[in-house]
């Protein structure tokens, strides 16, 4: 995988993990449309990040994308797509923790600042928790 895409995850998956929502909103388009497990079409990136990443974030740990099973459809123009399976640890209210899965596909777009995300939809695995939340 080139270098750069593999930059951009690893990079996209610290800020997860930090939760550093500045951080992570700096590698993604203004105008970016995504899906996500709690929000339809979100349309920019500040929605993307009050409706999904800080709906999520907060509730996770131990997020990786995996790098070794992402496919790359990139035919050296200014747009590429990355279809990319995750896991992470969710977090109960109590604490405890269970295993998370999924995929996504990024769309990233090619600029003179660097690769930014112009569209993400992320789905869980088959049998997978999103999120528990209190009662």
């Amino acid at each position: 995988m080139d270098p750069a895409l593999v930059q951009w995850l690893t990079a996209w998956q610290a800020a997860i993990n930090a939760r550093d929502y500045a951080g992570g909103a700096a590698l993604f388009a203004e105008d970016v449309i995504a899906f996500g497990t709690y929000s339809d079409a979100m349309h920019g990136r500040a929605n993307l990040v009050e409706r999904q990443w800080r709906e999520m974030w907060p509730y996770i740990r131990d997020f990786r994308f995996s790098l070794d099973e992402t496919a790359v459809l990139d035919d050296g123009n200014s747009i590429c797509v990355l279809i990319c399976p995750w896991t992470s640890l969710g977090i109960a209210p109590d604490g405890a923790t269970f295993p998370r899965a999924g995929r996504c596909t990024i769309a990233l777009q090619r600029t003179k600042s660097g690769l930014r995300a112009r569209h993400t939809h992320f789905s869980m695995a088959t049998g997978s928790i999103a999120r528990i939340k209190a009662a």
